[in-house]
């Protein structure tokens, strides 16, 4: 995965969380290729320190998973 190579490169003190007062939530969709999956978004607070620059890093992310039904995720967004 290149976004996680990405992050580990170029970030150190990497840190994830959920966000204060976020939660999981649950989508399911109707249309037929989305049937057999459910999508689960959340807030997450990503910290760290760029290696080069030295900047802090403190940001809220989107976080969008796809499960299927073996509750494996199949894809990160």
């Amino acid at each position: 995965m290149a976004s996680v190579k990405f992050w580990k490169d170029n970030v150190d003190y990497f840190d994830i969380s959920r966000s204060k007062g976020a939660y999981p939530d649950a989508l399911e969709y109707k249309e037929a290729n989305n049937k057999e999956v459910v999508w689960v978004q959340t807030w997450e607070d990503v910290k760290g320190m760029h290696k080069k620059t030295g900047v802090k890093i403190d940001m809220p992310m989107h976080r969008l998973f796809i499960v299927d039904k073996n509750n494996k995720i199949k894809t990160t967004k």
